[in-house]
């Protein structure tokens, strides 16, 4: 309740937006940024294990959960002490991402003050580490999506900087990879959490709809991010059923049990069409 009532302030903040014009397609090459490819080329630091990181670092999350401890996601990310190149501090960054999930997941089950400290010195520990590392498209989606997480505990004056933040670095994102699934589902978290009263609501399904129209990865690579088609499904699933656009719903909820028949999130989602 608390991390909707949340969202739902971040957004009124937000105000009304023009979420088709940031989720347009730029006319630029889909890697015309530094990115993509210094990813790849710049893996500077040999003792960091990137292979399967992505998943490593999920499966990480859902054990401190079960455990009820962040010491699993803390040993993987002392891992990037040493972190240098652009796609080692993603990956830092993307893991401090996950302990502030954690953090608000906790905060979901039992109200304790340490979790809110959880939340606030992970969100602004990823952020350093992506301000300090050159940008691409990925680190600018996953900086917009940990700068939103921050605004909670702004003051009010700040709340409308740090938004604006936010608004800028998905726009950026999508302005280097018009392609990127990850900025896509951002602007569309955005309006589903903005109210109609507002403006929100509005573009949530063809935000998605452009996202699940993406590839995972533009360059294919077992280094490079790849998360987040699950999230879409999820979210475009609960919003047409919010809508009463059953058949709609119905749709990708198929569609997602079949590309996912294991996955715990979309088979919970079974509920909403008893």
């Amino acid at each position: 309740m608390k991390k909707k009532l949340f969202l739902t302030l971040v957004l009124i903040l937000v105000g009304v937006l023009s979420f088709s014009a940031l989720s347009k397609c730029y006319n630029r090459s889909d890697y015309d940024d530094i990115s993509t490819q210094s990813f790849l080329d710049n893996k500077s630091n040999q003792n960091i294990n990137l292979e399967n990181i992505e998943k490593r670092a999920i499966d990480s999350l859902t054990v401190s959960i079960i455990q009820k401890s962040i010491k699993p996601l803390d040993r993987i990310y002392k891992e990037f002490t040493k972190a240098k190149s652009p796609i080692e501090n993603y990956w830092k960054a993307y893991i401090s991402y996950q302990k502030a999930i954690y953090g608000l997941v906790k905060l979901q089950q039992e109200v304790l003050s340490d979790d809110k400290t959880i939340i606030k010195e992970n969100v602004e520990q990823g952020i350093e580490t992506l301000k300090n590392t050159a940008k691409s498209s990925e680190s600018y989606a996953l900086l917009a999506t940990l700068t939103s997480l921050s605004i909670d505990y702004q003051t009010n004056l700040k709340k409308m900087v740090v938004v604006g933040d936010t608004k800028k670095y998905f726009k950026k994102a999508l302005e280097l990879n018009a392609k990127n699934l990850r900025a896509h589902l951002g602007l569309a978290r955005l309006d589903y959490y903005t109210p109609k009263k507002f403006g929100g609501k509005k573009e949530v399904t063809k935000i998605l709809e452009d996202a699940l129209a993406c590839d995972d990865q533009t360059i294919k690579s077992p280094i490079m991010p790849s998360w987040g088609r699950i999230d879409v499904y999820e979210l475009i699933i609960k919003h047409n059923v919010e809508e009463r656009n059953m058949e709609v719903a119905k749709k990708y909820f198929r569609e997602a049990t079949e590309k996912y028949p294991n996955e715990y999130r979309i088979n919970m989602l079974a509920k909403l069409f008893v």
